[in-house]
């Protein structure tokens, strides 16, 4: 009996190691609206730490504005998110910890439009000054 046991036991421990090493890890999901509530897909999630090996990540909104970062190691991130015809949207100290979901609800405001005009061009080739005709 002793025998069957201990490998059946040896069997559990390893199939329970990738949940326990999931769990050191943690959650930042979220939905990104407007002022008025709605979702805004399309947008631009980036979150940043020193915790992460590359130092950011980034992920785009579905259709209903979600954003979804997991397995993220234990530490303090910033969360920023762009879209647009919206002013950009920033957010610092969250703290990720063991086993954690953090759920952020990023709003986000109708931004200033500018319209910038630009003119170039050379002097006109027909002088304004003279209504004169010439003949050669």
């Amino acid at each position: 009996m002793r025998k069957i046991v201990l490998p059946v036991l040896a069997l559990l421990l390893i199939a329970t190691m990738p949940a326990m090493a999931q769990e050191q890890l943690g959650k930042i999901v979220g939905r990104v609206q407007t002022e008025d509530g709605l979702a805004v897909s399309g947008a631009k999630v980036v979150l940043s730490s020193d915790s992460l090996v590359a130092g950011s990540v980034e992920t785009t909104t579905d259709d209903g504005g979600r954003f979804r970062f997991q397995l993220l190691p234990v530490g303090e991130y910033t969360l920023k998110v762009t879209a647009d015809q919206y002013q950009g949207w920033e957010q610092s100290g969250i703290l990720v910890r063991i086993g954690s979901t953090v759920t952020i609800i990023p709003t986000l405001m109708t931004g200033a439009f500018e319209e910038v005009i630009t003119i170039s061009g050379e002097a006109p080739l027909i002088d304004l000054k003279s209504t004169g005709m010439t003949e050669n």
